[in-house]
């Protein structure tokens, strides 16, 4: 698995919280003031565990301890290895789904449904 992503012991940046938050389900920015935030961890209840301002002394102190024991980690999303062919009566071309992409899948049932391939 992948190192974690820490907050400073200290004050954080937005960039630093954008960062740890992308990695937790459970981790977010809330009270955004534009200069200054919350970052906080909550549970699978949606009940507070932990937050703190990013311009506290000593705030990645207690936000990373309660992130390591209870940030729920976001699964980690994988390229499909299969290469897709999409044939087209005008056109033929070769796709490669970007990772989580609804919208080639989408593509590739319209294509499909009005059998406008193989």
């Amino acid at each position: 698995m992948p190192e974690s992503t820490a907050l400073p012991e200290g004050t954080f940046t937005r960039e630093q919280a954008t960062a740890v938050a992308a990695e937790y389900t459970n981790v977010a920015i809330e009270d955004d003031q534009g200069t200054h935030f919350r970052l906080v961890t909550r549970d699978t209840d949606c009940m507070l565990i932990w937050r703190d301002w990013n311009f506290a002394p000593e705030a990645g102190v207690m936000l990373n301890r309660y992130i390591a024991s209870d940030g729920i980690r976001k699964p980690p999303v994988s390229q499909p290895s299969t290469t897709y062919h999409l044939h087209h009566p005008f056109k033929s071309c070769q796709a490669t789904p970007p990772s989580g992409s609804v919208a080639f899948l989408l593509l590739c049932y319209l294509i499909k449904e009005f059998s406008l391939c193989d």
